[in-house]
């Protein structure tokens, strides 16, 4: 998406090919979904974007937010982000 300012968005999923999250697999993911989260309840008008703690992780959940003085708001919430929603995603995907 890009807007008349030449702003860009995009959001990321990893997404288990075989439909199903490995034990390490599933792990990595929560990991990574905790960290984005804390991140976002992180975020304020005028604050910094992301804790640097929470950079170089190699797992990518990444979604467009709206920052408003109540925090970040999620505009793509209707997708999955935990593991279980994204195995019941994939396996619609996968299985129609």
């Amino acid at each position: 998406m890009e807007t008349d300012t030449l702003d860009t968005a995009d959001i990321t999923r990893t997404l288990p090919l075989s439909g199903h999250f490995s034990p390490l697999q599933r792990q990595v993911d929560k990991m990574v979904l905790a960290a984005q989260e804390a991140g976002m309840a992180a975020l304020r008008p005028g604050g910094e974007t992301l804790p640097v703690e929470l950079w170089g992780i190699g797992a990518r959940i990444k979604d467009d937010l709206v920052i408003t003085a109540d925090g970040a708001q999620l505009m793509s919430r209707a997708l999955a982000r935990a593991p279980e929603a994204i195995k019941t995603w994939t396996g619609v995907l996968l299985n129609g």
